[in-house]
């Protein structure tokens, strides 16, 4: 669950979810808008995405370059 807000989009990001916010949009992967902001929701991965290198999801508001919520995510690959 997070907020409801204005121009919600979920990046997969680099800067770690304990990073500073400004670095969320500097190096990070568009999966689209924010689907909902309850429940379980799926997004596709584009075709060649390095997962090594994005580790964080972040739900960030375009509108006002702010972050709703950040989740580290890395894990063991399976």
């Amino acid at each position: 669950d997070t907020d409801n807000g204005p121009d919600l989009y979920l990046y997969l990001t680099a800067n770690p979810a304990a990073g500073p916010e400004a670095a969320f949009d500097d190096d990070f992967v568009n999966l689209g808008r924010l689907k909902g902001n309850q429940g379980d929701q799926n997004y596709d991965l584009p075709t060649g995405t390095d997962l090594g290198r994005y580790g964080t999801l972040v739900i960030w508001c375009d509108r006002f370059n702010s972050a709703f919520g950040a989740a580290d995510v890395r894990g063991e690959p399976s």
